[in-house]
């Protein structure tokens, strides 16, 4: 018992001394991350992921926290730029500037605002612009993907259809995005390509060799290219596709029923163009023939002389005179034919059912179909080509920037940012 009472003593003396004895100090945790890091940590991960609306949002929020960490606000730029804003980019890139004194910040805005759009193209509902640079912007209706383009590089040659666009690059290759149900967009095995045009829903390239491929809707036989030779030039039809030789014969397949594929007899031809269900051949004599759907007199043309150009709309068709005059036919119950007080015209473009003409002096005009204000071009200046489709209208300006007029009801019309484009490749 007695040994018991020393072996408790103990042990309360031992528990008293611990009690007594100064804890430990918690150790000081480790430095954490600013919140702004983690913020931009989580951007450059969702930029290396692809996913550039999430990467926005991550680089934007650790700009509210710290607004003066430049590396910030050059990724937020390069995220906007894949995701295709570039506007969004160039205006980041000048805040960013001014919110750090950066200098490289400035050296890239500065750069970015000096690349110019050098080429334009009108689709159905989207707009399309290819920059100096081989990369390329869209606007507008992208259901289908059409406007996905920002990972574009070393494109020469833009062209857009009713759905999807189509690019062109330097080594010959050609990207498509957009709708492809009908296959318009399986261009990825082509090869030594120089050019491409694109019908309603059929895509066509011309290569090096003089040979053509074509790719998409096939249902009246408008794919059906494999057998033709020497061929210089191709246009797209709704339906058809029609290709210059360089013998100036004309070949044509595809939807017949108003013979917009008879063509066999032509000869001296040195351009064609390709409405919607007619086709148009400029004679090197400046003369002009036109097969095809007639019921408005869109293939009336064979009084016209002293033609350097020709357009092709829906249902009418555009002549381009030596004298810098205009010649119209077909449907004019939107107007789109009162051309005849033009003058000084250099470049016409036809929409669907409206024309557009570039005079010489930079401005524009433009008559036809006008509900959403395609034709109001009457304050364009400095203008270097023009571009048109169904409602509404583009123009290029001798700086690279773009204006549009008409429809927007898919921001087709959104090119305000737009710098550094191409001249235009039309179908």
């Amino acid at each position: 018992m007695k040994r018991f009472f020393y072996i408790l003593l103990a042990a309360l003396l031992l528990l008293t001394l611990a009690a007594c004895q100064k804890a430990p100090e918690a150790a000081e945790p480790a430095d954490e991350a600013p919140g702004w890091q983690a913020k931009y940590d989580l951007g450059v991960r969702y930029l290396s992921e692809g996913n550039y609306q999430e990467a926005i949002i991550a680089f934007t929020a650790a700009i509210e926290i710290d607004p003066k960490q430049p590396k910030i606000y050059d990724r937020l730029a390069t995220a906007y730029e894949l995701a295709g804003d570039d506007e969004a980019a160039l205006r980041t890139l000048l805040d960013g500037a001014a919110a750090t004194g950066d200098r490289a910040l400035a050296a890239r805005a500065e750069e970015k605002r000096s690349v110019p759009i050098v080429a334009v193209a009108a689709g159905w509902e989207h707009t399309v612009g290819l920059k100096a640079d081989g990369t390329v912007v869209a606007a507008g209706e992208n259901s289908y993907g059409q406007c996905d383009v920002s990972g574009w590089r070393d494109i020469v040659a833009v062209a857009a259809g009713d759905g999807h666009t189509v690019g062109l690059k330097s080594d010959g290759t050609v990207v498509a995005v957009g709708y492809k149900e009908d296959g318009q967009c399986d261009v990825s095995g082509w090869r030594d390509i120089v050019a491409v045009a694109v019908g309603g829903f059929h895509t066509v390239g011309l290569k090096a060799d003089g040979t053509v491929v074509t790719a998409g809707d096939n249902e009246y036989g408008q794919c059906e290219v494999s057998g033709w030779r020497d061929i210089v030039a191709v246009a797209g039809g709704e339906g058809h596709t029609v290709g210059l030789k360089s013998d100036g014969t004309v070949v044509a397949v595809g939807w017949n029923f108003d013979g917009q594929c008879e063509v066999s007899g032509w000869r001296d031809i040195v351009a064609v163009a390709a409405g919607g269900s007619h086709t148009v051949g400029l004679r090197a004599d400046g003369t002009v023939v036109a097969v095809g759907y007639n019921a408005w007199g869109q293939c009336d043309v064979s009084g016209w002389r002293d033609i350097v150009a020709v357009a092709a709309g829906s249902v009418h068709t555009v002549g381009l005179k030596s004298d810098g005059t205009i010649v119209a036919a077909g449907k004019n119950w939107e107007g789109q034919c009162d051309v005849s007080g033009w003058t000084d015209i250099v470049t016409v473009a036809a929409g669907s059912f409206h024309t557009v003409g570039l005079k010489s002096d930079g401005t524009a005009v433009a008559v036809g179909n006008n509900p959403y204000g395609q034709c109001d071009v009457s304050g364009w200046a400095d203008i270097v080509a023009v571009a048109a489709r169904f409602t509404h209208t583009v123009g290029l300006k001798s700086d690279g920037t773009v204006v549009a007029v008409g429809n927007n009801g898919s921001g087709q019309c959104d090119v305000s940012g737009w710098a550094n484009i191409r001249i235009p490749t039309d179908r």
